[in-house]
């Protein structure tokens, strides 16, 4: 009914045809690990315990909880994030914000003792991987036994 009533009807039905996704599950287990595993870029969650399912997305861009929480509200002043992540790609990625323009620099510091404690394990790796050098850079710097 909604759909025969939008001036762009034939691209919403075709979109929906497509794309669109309705799920019925009687088991909450089972909603939370089909969510989890399709990871959308929005989901709406209208259900009686609405909370309790969205502590356990873990992948999603955006969740809207009851029946009155519209994702189009999202879009225009909700003040939530809407440049988020498409194509399942909220299982390794979250929605732009601020840190994606930060600079980061990973600081390390080991001792002696830190790195003759994990240091066999990287050397084994390294070596796996067929990278001499990173194994020797780290064999050079453990103390002879």
């Amino acid at each position: 009914e909604q759909i025969d009533i939008l001036p762009r009807k034939k691209i919403a039905k075709e979109s929906l045809k497509k794309n669109g996704l309705f799920i019925h599950s009687n088991s909450d287990k089972k909603i939370i690990e089909i969510i989890n595993l399709i990871a959308p870029e929005h989901l709406e969650l209208n259900l009686k315990n609405n909370n309790k399912i969205a502590k356990q997305i873990k992948n999603a861009g955006s969740i809207c909880l009851g029946k009155y929480s519209a994702m189009a509200i999202t879009d225009y002043n909700a003040g939530s994030n809407h440049i988020l992540p498409t194509s399942s790609s909220a299982k390794f990625s979250s929605g732009l914000s601020v840190y994606d323009f930060y600079k980061r620099i990973s600081l390390i510091h080991l001792t002696k003792k830190g790195i003759e404690s994990i240091g066999e394990q990287a050397i084994n790796l390294a070596n796996y991987e067929g990278l001499v050098g990173h194994a020797r850079s780290i064999k050079t710097r453990i103390r002879s036994k």
